[in-house]
């Protein structure tokens, strides 16, 4: 059994923010890292750990799966995909769990509208619009064995204020 857990990142600072001068620069805000590091504490305390944490090299995306990395202690689990920038599709998941031929709990950190495109792919859906991932949101996806299009079970879909309530309770 494979559990794909899709993870958007953070709230980040706007453009023009210091040092975020295009979208690829741009940074959790304070907020941001303060919704998430109770969100994270939530997901801590609703499923256990990860075999493999892959996420986009954007900033943003990357502090948040940092914050995850932390929490579980899996730093030497965590792996920076250049190919999980915004507009990554299921096939880069797919290729990064292959290693665990179809067992395992595999987190993925990344972006809209791709997280909500690739939990539509793997529900066999045609579009995303049904999905909706919000920032520090997370969705879960259950695969008998190897991730294929069409054949995930939609385990669980948080938004991030609820991780966090969860997390604080």
């Amino acid at each position: 059994m494979l559990d794909l857990f899709f993870l958007r990142h953070g709230q980040a600072v706007d453009i023009g923010a210091p040092g975020a001068s295009t979208d690829r620069k741009r940074y959790l805000s304070e907020r941001g890292i303060a919704i998430m590091e109770r969100a994270v504490k939530g997901m801590k305390r609703i499923r256990g750990t990860f075999d493999l944490i892959v996420t986009s090299p954007y900033p943003r995306a990357r502090q948040t799966a940092d914050l995850v990395a932390k929490a579980y202690g899996l730093a030497n689990r965590l792996v920076e995909r250049p190919d999980l920038a915004p507009g990554a599709d299921l096939a880069i998941v797919c290729e990064a769990v292959e290693p665990l031929e179809g067992q395992g709990r595999v987190l993925v950190v990344g972006h809209n509208p791709d997280l909500e495109e690739m939990v539509a792919q793997c529900l066999g859906m045609n579009f995303a619009a049904d999905i909706k991932i919000k920032k520090g949101g997370l969705a879960i996806v259950r695969f008998e064995g190897p991730p294929i299009e069409g054949q995930g079970e939609l385990r669980a879909l948080l938004t991030g204020k609820y991780l966090g309530m969860i997390g604080e309770s």
